[in-house]
């Protein structure tokens, strides 16, 4: 059914997307369509805004420090994780001598872990076991300057003695020339925090709060360069992160200022450049062992060329039946009604995921979720991975993130690129509270065009929108049937333990219990709209809204009783992966539709061409706000659901531990290892059909060739109050 369509925007390669890596392996590329073996490689970019995203100062020729997977037994000195872990190895110049590092198991197996770096296998000569000790012999060549991370994974899911944490070590240590260290349980706090500024692009004080910049380990001083086109002014949210007061200063062709900052303050610092290209030096005395941050840098520059303000705005959870032109509810989102009267509509968008992880970060890599493997093997968006805002920042554009969701938060890799990024202290941020950070950060940064990336978390359950908003939402049910009143009204107050056994257990499925649930959905839409109302109004207020690229898209949909099942994950109906997609482009001022068959991965090429950026190759691509010709971008796009560490398949919700589907201009397929449902398009509704005997799950293997998943990236990274949060959600039994 799906072999006769040309697929030259599919590529079958698994090449991992490299940044910082020089080839471990030669990779293969197996599409027809041409070479893409760069995919995901960052383009050739401006160099003087090279250092504002990422740049480590520190007197240190290397850094190895371990992610927050590591946990930590001070008083025995141990080392351990559950199911994967990393370690930054941060280059700061060329090695002469090759690293060697060394893991020595105190429980556990060596031989049952599986190694890699910066996302490719580590080569079988690299690696030695002997005994308990585990080591890697790295070649200097293989290390260049920069940040690369080594991941182990456990290849076995045994526990000992009923712990999850199945394997420790009591000594990791490095070694390259005369230099030789080792991980110090004392110090996993300042770890910690340096690792997130080198995997997550982020880093801080503040758990909601964290900032990308230059980072200082330690007292010293690093020169920057800077082009600007007229009068012009650079600024910093520096942090002060050791325990006593610290003096940043910047010297600059406007002359020397400094501050001082309390242990774990931070304040903003200015200073005036000149209006030719010119160097700016930091510098920052305090006590050797403390961390210094010269975070958000923004160059203020009058006569510079900007890229258009772009504000991309995911709508976590939302199905397309309740957005307008979709919805048959016309007052339910009227800001977005506004917007859609000049805006482009999407008929066809299909997301790669049901879950919010492997959908945003095929929106911020352009990738399909077997190919950037968050959510599928990987329980972030590793590094090695390019994004939009890594992208954007690279040439100068200031990013501002703000996740109202927890999967959104920067543990899980979203936040690379990003110059400020603020992320729920629990597990949501409500949308008017994450509307009033974006307003009071473009009371400070409007006229600098930012990116904005806006998650409103709102529609997920549990459902928890103000009560005026009700009268909008539709009928609300206030009867529940005695047999079914007790489980049914713990999910209508919030109740994840309930919402959970709903999909697990027989119970009925009442209409007036649905019709509550449907309500209290809606509502939090509308909710979720009047907040989007606020930006709106925003945006004009600065006169952003008429240059801006504004996309608002949905991560995926939810399933509101349909098949006897609350929520989303582990299946791909129509109500889960078919989202809604509406994109203003600058200078819009009429309405289109588009009819052709698109992905949200799509919106990465599509943001960095309208920032007038090369887009590095990709699955997706670019987008425009024509009508439509019938010039069909593609004839198939693929989304994708995977069992893995951080989401657990349960009841009702799965259908297989991989599942995949192939949608077509007129069909669509599900299909997993031993079976496929077949559908077609009859008066823009999908009917069951008879399935040819072609072999979809082929088609699947070769174009999007899914990795492996190893035993421990099938156990999850995440401590107690984390799967804590996931159960409050409804995500883990």
């Amino acid at each position: 059914m799906f072999t006769r369509f040309v697929l030259c925007n599919l590529r079958a390669d698994r090449v991992h997307q490299m940044k910082k890596l020089t080839a471990l392996l030669s990779l293969i590329v197996l599409c027809a369509c041409g070479s893409q073996d760069d995919r995901g490689r960052r383009p050739e970019s401006l160099p003087q805004w090279e250092w504002m995203t990422g740049r480590v100062v520190t007197d240190t020729p290397l850094l190895v420090v371990p992610n927050t997977n590591w946990a930590v037994d001070r008083e025995r000195e141990l080392w351990g994780f559950a199911a994967s872990a990393s370690l930054a190895i941060h280059v700061q110049e060329s090695l002469s001598e090759p690293l060697h590092l060394t893991f020595v198991v105190d429980l556990g197996n060596p031989e049952d872990l599986h190694a890699s770096m910066d996302g490719l296998p580590i080569p079988a000569p690299w690696s030695t076991v002997d005994g308990a000790r585990l080591s890697f012999h790295v070649p200097a060549d293989a290390l260049q300057p920069g940040t690369h991370a080594l991941t182990l994974i456990r290849t076995d899911r045994a526990t000992v003695e009923g712990t999850t944490d199945a394997l420790r070590f009591s000594e990791i240590r490095w070694q390259t020339g005369s230099v030789v260290d080792r991980l110090n349980p004392d110090r996993v706090h300042r770890y910690r925090y340096i690792a997130a500024f080198l995997l997550d692009g982020v880093t801080g004080s503040q758990s909601t709060e964290r900032l990308g910049g230059v980072l200082f380990i330690g007292s010293g001083q690093t020169a920057l360069p800077v082009s600007v086109f007229g009068p012009s002014t650079i600024h910093f949210t520096v942090q002060n992160s050791s325990p006593v007061l610290a003096r940043f200063t910047v010297e600059s062709p406007g002359g020397t200022i400094s501050h001082e900052v309390e242990s774990h303050g931070k304040t903003v610092i200015t200073a005036d450049l000149s209006t030719e290209s010119s160097e700016v030096v930091l510098r920052v005395d305090g006590p050797p062992d403390g961390l210094y941050l010269w975070g958000a840098p923004v160059i203020r520059d009058s006569a510079a060329l900007r890229t258009p303000p772009i504000v991309l705005i995911t709508l976590d959870t939302t199905r397309r039946d309740v957005v307008p032109p979709w919805s048959d509810n016309s007052g339910l989102m009227p800001n977005v009604a506004k917007m859609v009267g000049h805006a482009t509509v999407f008929n066809r968008a299909v997301a790669t995921s049901p879950w919010t992880l492997p959908s945003h970060a095929s929106i911020f890599t352009g990738l399909y979720p077997s190919h950037h493997r968050a959510g599928v093997t990987d329980q972030e968006l590793t590094p090695s991975f390019t994004t939009i805002a890594e992208l954007l920042r690279s040439s100068g554009q200031l990013t501002a993130g703000f996740a109202g969701g927890f999967f959104c938060a920067s543990r899980f890799g979203l936040s690379q690129g990003f110059a400020v990024y603020h992320q729920p202290a629990d597990f949501e941020v409500p949308a008017e509270a994450l509307t009033d950070l974006v307003l009071a950060f473009l009371d400070e940064y409007a006229d600098v065009a930012p990116f904005l990336f806006i998650n409103y978390f709102d529609p997920h359950f549990p459902y928890r929108a103000p009560d005026r908003l009700r009268t909008v939402a539709g009928p609300d049910s206030t009867t529940l049937p005695d047999s079914t009143a007790a489980i049914w009204q713990e999910i209508l107050d919030g109740d994840g333990g309930a919402w959970t056994r709903a999909n697990v257990e027989d119970i009925p499925f009442p209409a007036q219990a649905l019709a509550s649930i449907h309500s209290q959905y809606r509502t939090e839409v509308a909710f979720m709209d009047e907040q989007i109302g606020r930006l709106m109004q925003a945006l004009h207020r600065h006169d952003l809204y008429d240059s801006a690229l504004i996309i608002l898209v949905a991560d995926h949909g939810e399933l509101l009783g349909e098949h006897r099942i609350l929520g989303h994950g582990g299946r791909l109906d129509p109500e889960l992966v078919e989202v809604p997609l509406i994109i203003k482009f600058p200078h819009q001022a009429h309405a289109a539709v588009r009819n052709d068959l698109v992905s949200i991965a799509d919106l990465f090429a599509t943001t960095l061409t309208v920032a007038g950026l090369e887009p590095p190759p990709s699955d997706g691509a670019t987008l425009s706000g024509d009508g439509d010709t019938g010039d069909r971008i593609r004839t198939l796009v693929f989304s994708e659901e995977h069992e893995m560490g951080i989401h657990e398949l349960y009841g009702r919700l799965k259908i297989a531990d991989h599942l995949y589907g192939v949608e077509g201009l007129a069909e669509r397929q599900i299909v997993w290892s031993s079976g496929r449902d077949c559908f077609v398009q009859r008066d823009s509704s999908w009917e069951v059909a008879q399935c040819s005997a072609e072999d979809t799950m082929a088609l699947v293997e070769a174009l999007l060739d899914p990795p492996e998943l190893l035993a421990g990236q099938a156990e999850t990274d995440l401590d107690a109050a984390a799967l804590e949060k996931l159960r409050a959600l409804g995500y883990v039994q």
